[in-house]
């Protein structure tokens, strides 16, 4: 999924946000499995088009993604 960007999952967590965002992003295990690679969620902020909102949220809710989160460089 991290490598590829018309993965279909991306429709399903799409989705998934569009029609429950209302709920917390943990109720669903899927948010806290993506935060958990990095790759992934990189990939991510591009389909969901760096949305303020839903970085807030994910900042928010899921705090341990923003701490434990490495930025390589010379990749």
């Amino acid at each position: 999924m991290s490598k590829d960007y018309l993965h279909p999952s991306w429709s399903y967590l799409q989705d998934l946000y569009d029609n429950y965002g209302y709920l917390p992003l943990s109720t669903f295990m899927v948010w806290s499995e993506l935060v958990r690679h990095d790759k992934a969620l990189a990939m991510a902020m591009f389909k969901f088009e760096f949305n303020e909102l839903f970085i807030s949220r994910l900042k928010l809710e899921l705090p341990k993604l923003w701490e434990m989160s490495r930025i390589q460089t010379g990749v």
